[in-house]
């Protein structure tokens, strides 16, 4: 069966680069948000220097953001956040019983 993570919808929905004065990238703050079923949670991450190719942000793509980011860490959190909130029992429904005869009952 597959993992709540596997079948999530993912998306970058903030991503903040960081400049030196020749334009070129030196770091990111990203932000990516985990939909399924209603169920939504979101992660953060910041990329730092030595991670990043020396190019302008907007030579970057999704794809290599969602490459630098910490995706597995996020799959492992989101599968046992969605478990627990989606799939997490309920109480078994109780019914009183009224006018018990105690007296039924072993003395023993």
């Amino acid at each position: 069966m597959p993992r709540p993570s596997e079948q999530a919808k993912k998306s970058i929905i903030k991503a903040d680069p960081t400049v030196d004065e020749n334009g070129i990238c030196r770091g990111w703050d990203i932000e990516v948000c985990y939909a399924l079923n209603g169920y939504k949670s979101s992660y953060k991450c910041q990329l730092e220097d030595g991670e990043l190719d020396d190019k302008p942000p907007a030579r970057f793509t999704r794809k290599e953001l969602w490459s630098l980011c910490p995706v597995a860490r996020w799959n492992m959190i989101f599968d046992s956040q969605y478990e627990s909130v989606m799939n997490a029992p309920s109480a078994p429904k109780r019914q009183k019983v009224d006018n018990f005869d105690v007296k039924s009952l072993a003395a023993k």
